[in-house]
């Protein structure tokens, strides 16, 4: 595949094709890589994966109460136009797929999210990692291609899937590749919790994939905290992650619908550009670069 001569010719001149063929021979020899893609609208998919078991009755309760407070920061300055969608499933990854869920745009969303935890059941079912990876296998019909993933885990058990946790991660991976994110948060009991909160069991796995914990039997904190694990919601307007290293930082150029732009910087331990402010919806990236 020949790439595209216009990031190393600069000027035009009466040899320009033998310069063009110059520039294909660098090419070849000095790797140069070209990543990008259109910018899609902000959009996250959030799923709150809940222990229905008989113990959690008071923490289904206190998700309910909490949800106004996670309403608000969905629609806080932090998310401009944040197209969302938040919905529910058990730990049970036989518990069919995720046909309850609100968008940003539904109508009355605030009291739709608080009457979420109603379709909970009961069950005894402690699987939450192959219940997410069910959901992301199975559920087309609330997943969007163009959406980041939020998992948030809400347990007083530990995690009993027959899997490790690498394996767990290896799988999130294949069901939602880059540049769309899986990021996890937990409402758990930790080890502070662990002898004073229903004998709960410290919920160590959901921990070891998460970004955001949260000790389940701190409910003040929990209600509090919600508003934080929203944070961490990673979008694609801003971050894009390359697929090489790049050699030469300073070589690196970042264009939109072809024209070059500033902006933006590269950020080693992410591997990534990462742009000052969100491109226009509906643009394309485009990033060169050698390695």
């Amino acid at each position: 595949m020949r790439f595209p001569y216009w990031f190393l010719l600069f000027g035009c001149s009466a040899e320009s094709t033998l310069v063009s063929e110059v520039t294909y021979e660098e090419v070849v020899y000095k790797n140069i890589q070209v990543d990008g893609g259109f910018v899609y609208d902000q959009a996250v998919d959030i799923l709150f994966v809940v222990d229905e078991s008989g113990s959690m009755a008071d923490e289904q309760s206190i998700l309910q109460q909490s949800m106004y407070k996670f309403y608000e920061e969905l629609v806080s300055e932090n998310f401009v136009d944040l197209q969302w969608r938040v919905g529910i499933k058990s730990t049970d990854k036989t518990d069919g797929g995720v046909y309850n869920y609100v968008d940003w745009d539904s109508q009355s969303p605030l009291f739709h999210l608080g009457i979420l935890t109603t379709y909970l059941q009961t069950n005894i079912r402690e699987e939450g990692f192959s219940s997410a990876l069910s959901s992301m296998a199975n559920d087309d019909f609330f997943h969007r291609p163009e959406a980041d993933l939020l998992l948030i885990y809400i347990s007083d058990e530990e995690e009993q899937s027959n899997m490790s946790v690498e394996e767990y991660k290896t799988l999130t991976d294949m069901f939602k590749q880059e540049p769309f994110i899986v990021t996890e948060s937990a409402i758990v009991a930790t080890y502070e919790s662990e002898f004073r909160c229903n004998n709960a069991d410290v919920g160590q796995r959901y921990m070891d994939v998460s970004e955001v914990v949260v000790d389940i039997c701190d409910t003040n904190d929990w209600i509090n905290t919600l508003d934080y694990a929203a944070e961490h919601i990673p979008t694609l307007n801003t971050t894009w992650y390359l697929s090489e290293t790049p050699l030469f930082i300073n070589d690196i150029i970042v264009q939109l619908d072809g024209n070059d732009v500033n902006g933006w910087t590269y950020v080693e331990d992410k591997n990534a550009i990462v742009f000052d402010s969100p491109p226009t919806s509906g643009s394309y990236v485009t990033i060169a670069y050698y390695y």
